[in-house]
C-alpha cells in the first residue's frame, strides 16, 4: 500500500509540471510491451515489408486516358455499342475505347494508412463502366452504370485485368493520343501518380514524391536521374514502351530489388526515411520498441541484402573460385558471364545491380578489407547524422540550445582513426573539412573489371521469361548495342549519372544543405550544430633526424581507437604540394587504393597512408589481425603504440 501511495503521489506531483507519465509506467509494462516481438520476428515483419515496397508502380505508372480492351481472340477489341451489351469488335473505334480514370477517395483525416490508386474504365459511346465478377457475360466482363474499380496490373505479358484475383487474357492497349514521342516523356512520367505510397497499408504522408530526395540525388536531377533508370528498364527488358514512352508491360517485381544499390544505400541510411519506416514497424507491432534506429536500420538493410543480392552474391562467388580468376589481373566479365546470368537468381536482378554486386564479389575475392556487407555505407560519425550508425558525439538535449565549448560534449562510443570528438564554429568550419568531405564518395571496388553482364543478362533473361516481351526489331536493336557495341546508350548514362550523382552528387548535395544550414553568425553558433567526430589534422615534424614527416602529434587528444594515430579511412597525411609543403589530409589516389596501403609510404616514409574503406570498429578479427601486420612491417610501430581499444561505452564527459 505504501508503494502504490509513494507512486501516485509522484504520478501527481510530475503531472503539475506537465510531465506526461503513462499508467504503464508507474505500474509496470503494457500488455503489448511485455510480448514485444523479437530479432527473428522483427526480421520476419521486414520481409514482408520490404516486398509491399511500390516501387514497380513508381517506374511503371498507369497513365489516365483512353485506352482499348484486346480480347484474347487476336484482332479484337471488347466493347458496346448499346446499353448492358459487350461484344467483340475487330476495329479501334469509339465503341471499343475506354476511359480510364483514377479512382478519387475523399481523405480521411483520421486515417493514416495509405490507400493503393484503383482505376476505372468508362466505355466511351455509352458511358456505362466496365466491371469484373463471376457470373458475368464474356468470360467475367460486364457493364454497369455506377462508377467501379476494376483491377489491373502490369505483367510480363501487358496491362491485364484481374478476375477474382487472378490474372486474365485481357490486355490494355493505349490509344494513340495518350504519351508523347518527346524524349522528355519518361520524365515528365515522374510522380504521375499523385500521393502514390511507398509501402502498400504503409502511411499515406510517406509517398514517393517526398521519398525520393532521400535517394542521394539532388532535388534538381530527381527528374533526370529517373527516366535515366526508366530507359535502363526499358533497354535491359525490364519494361516495355510504346513509341509514345506509355508503359504497355513491366517484368519489374513488387519489393526493393529493382532499385539500385546507391539508391537502398542512401535510402535505408537516411535518419529522416528509417524513422518513418520503424515508426511503421512498431505500428504494427513487427518490431521492438527496444531496438533502437542503428540497429533497425542495419537489420532493414539486411533484410534486404538477404531478399535481393545473397543468392546471387554466392552463385558469383562459386563462379570466381570455379574459373580460377587471377586477382593479380583484370576481370574479364566476358568469360564469366553466361555462368552467372544463366542462374535465375541473377537473372531477375536488373543488369547495373548485377555489374555493382560482382564488383563485391570480386572485391570479397581479392581484397583484404572489404565491407562485410554490399550495402554498407561509411560510417564516419559525423555532424550529419546517419540511420545505420549511432552518433559517438553528442550534446545532452538540455544544453544543445546554449552551450558553445567541447567541454561540454558526451563521448559513446569509438571514433574513426584520425577524428576525435569537436564542434568547430560554423562560421569558420570551411577550414576544417569533414572526412567525408575529402573522402568526396562512398565505397566502389578498386579492382579493375572490364565488360558488363548486361548482354547476357537480357539474353538469359528472355530465355527464361522473366523480361517483359520485345519485339523482332526491338530485340534485334538491343542485341546489336550489345554484342556489337558493347553497350548501352542508357545504361551506360544512368551509371555515369549514378556513379556521379548519387556519389560524389550526393555528398555534394549534403554539403551543400549543411552549409546554409550551417552558416549564421558567431553569435547564434552552438556547439550541437557541428558535434560529431572531425579530423585531427597532421602537422609537419622530424623523424629519424628526417624533417618533413606528416603524424598526429603524440599528446594530441584521441577518439578512442587503437590506431587512433592513422588517417581517416581512404584519407592520407601527405604535404600540400611540392612547394607548399604544410601537411594535409587527402585522399587516397585510386592505385593507392587498391594496392591497399596501410602506413608508412613516400620517400624516407614521410607520408602516413590508410587506403582502405574499413574503420577499426568495422572490422572483424581477422581484418584487425591484417591491420596490425601492415603497421609493424613498414615501422609504424616503432614510432607509435598500437592502444588497447578504449572501452567508451558508457556516457561520460570528453574534456579536450
Amino acid at each position: 500500500m505504501f508503494s502504490i501511495t509513494c507512486a501516485m503521489a509522484v504520478f501527481s506531483v510530475l503531472s503539475g509540471f506537465g510531465v506526461s507519465i503513462r499508467e504503464e509506467d508507474i505500474f509496470g509494462l503494457s500488455d503489448e510491451k511485455l510480448h514485444e516481438p523479437g530479432e527473428q520476428e522483427c526480421e520476419e515483419f521486414l520481409q514482408d515489408m520490404i516486398g509491399s515496397v511500390t516501387f514497380t508502380d513508381h517506374m511503371a505508372p498507369i497513365l489516365e486516358g483512353h485506352w482499348h480492351v484486346e480480347a484474347p481472340v487476336g484482332g479484337t477489341f471488347v466493347g458496346s455499342t448499346s446499353s448492358q451489351q459487350l461484344t467483340l469488335i475487330p476495329n479501334r473505334e469509339p465503341s471499343t475505347t475506354w476511359d480510364l480514370k483514377r479512382i478519387i477517395i475523399p481523405n480521411d483525416w483520421l486515417n493514416e494508412v495509405a490507400v493503393m490508386p484503383t482505376f476505372s474504365l468508362q466505355n466511351v459511346k455509352t458511358k456505362e463502366y466496365l466491371v469484373v465478377g463471376t457470373g458475368s457475360e464474356m468470360d467475367g466482363l460486364a457493364l454497369q452504370g455506377i462508377v467501379d474499380a476494376v483491377s489491373i496490373k502490369f505483367t510480363a505479358k501487358g496491362l491485364n485485368i484481374f478476375i477474382n484475383g487472378v490474372q486474365s487474357n485481357y490486355t490494355l492497349l493505349p490509344s494513340e493520343e495518350l504519351g508523347s514521342n518527346d524524349q522528355k516523356e519518361q520524365e515528365r512520367q515522374l510522380n504521375y501518380v499523385p500521393e502514390l505510397p511507398v509501402f502498400v497499408g504503409g502511411s499515406k504522408d510517406f509517398t514517393w514524391e517526398r521519398a525520393q530526395n532521400f535517394l542521394g540525388v539532388k532535388a534538381s536531377n530527381v527528374a533526370h536521374v529517373y527516366g535515366l533508370q526508366r530507359q535502363m528498364f526499358v533497354e535491359t527488358g525490364k519494361i516495355r514502351e510504346n513509341r509514345n514512352h506509355v508503359v504497355v508491360a513491366s517484368a519489374l517485381k513488387y519489393g526493393v530489388c529493382e532499385m539500385n544499390p546507391e539508391a537502398l544505400r542512401s535510402f535505408s541510411d537516411e535518419v529522416t526515411v528509417m524513422t518513418e519506416v520503424r515508426s511503421l514497424a512498431l505500428k504494427n507491432h513487427g518490431c521492438s520498441h527496444s531496438m533502437g534506429l542503428a540497429q533497425f536500420s542495419t537489420l532493414f538493410q539486411k533484410v534486404i541484402e538477404e531478399e535481393c543480392f545473397t543468392s546471387c552474391l554466392s552463385v558469383m562467388q562459386s563462379v570466381l573460385v570455379q574459373e580460377k580468376v587471377d586477382c593479380k589481373t583484370s576481370l574479364d566479365v566476358d568469360k564469366i558471364a553466361d555462368k552467372i546470368t544463366s542462374n535465375r537468381v541473377c537473372t531477375e536482378l536488373p543488369s547495373y545491380s548485377l555489374d555493382r554486386l560482382l564488383e563485391y564479389a570480386f572485391s570479397k575475392k581479392c581484397l583484404k578489407w572489404t565491407p562485410s556487407r554490399f550495402l554498407w555505407n561509411f560510417g564516419p560519425r559525423e555532424a550529419p547524422k546517419q540511420a545505420t550508425y549511432s552518433p559517438v558525439c553528442t550534446i545532452h538535449p538540455m544544453d544543445a540550445p546554449f552551450v558553445k565549448s567541447e567541454d561540454s560534449i558526451y563521448q559513446r562510443g569509438m571514433c574513426p582513426e584520425g577524428t576525435r570528438c569537436a564542434c568547430p564554429d560554423d562560421y569558420t568550419w570551411t577550414d576544417h573539412k569533414m572526412a567525408s568531405e575529402i573522402r568526396q564518395g562512398n565505397y566502389r571496388s578498386s579492382l579493375t573489371i572490364k565488360g558488363s553482364l548486361a548482354f547476357r543478362n537480357l539474353i538469359n533473361g528472355a530465355k527464361t521469361f522473366i523480361l517483359a516481351p520485345l519485339t523482332y526489331a526491338g530485340a534485334w536493336d538491343v542485341a546489336w548495342n550489345l554484342a556489337v557495341k558493347q553497350q548501352f546508350p542508357k545504361l551506360s548514362m544512368f551509371s555515369d549519372s549514378v556513379t556521379g550523382v548519387l556519389t560524389s552528387g550526393f555528398w555534394n548535395a549534403l554539403f551543400f544543405w549543411r552549409i546554409n544550414a550551417m552558416i549564421k553568425s558567431s553569435s547564434s553558433f552552438r556547439c550541437a550544430k557541428t558535434v560529431g567526430c572531425w579530423p585531427i589534422l597532421p602537422s609537419r615534424t622530424k623523424v629519424k633526424n628526417i624533417r618533413g614527416a606528416c603524424r598526429i602529434p603524440k599528446n594530441e587528444n584521441n577518439g578512442g581507437s587503437p590506431a587512433w594515430f592513422m588517417p581517416p579511412p581512404m584519407l592520407k597525411f601527405t604535404k600540400q604540394s611540392f612547394f607548399y609543403r604544410t601537411c594535409v589530409l587527402k585522399k587516397c589516389s585510386e592505385s593507392e587504393v587498391k594496392e591497399e596501403k596501410v602506413g608508412f609510404f613516400g620517400k624516407y616514409g614521410r607520408d602516413m597512408l590508410n587506403c582502405q574503406p574499413l574503420a577499426w570498429s568495422d572490422m572483424n578479427a581477422t581484418q584487425q589481425g591484417w591491420y596490425k601486420i601492415s603497421l609493424m612491417t613498414n615501422g609504424v610501430m616503432e614510432e607509435y603504440e598500437l592502444n588497447q581499444e578504449m572501452d567508451i561505452f558508457h556516457t561520460r564527459r570528453w574534456r579536450l
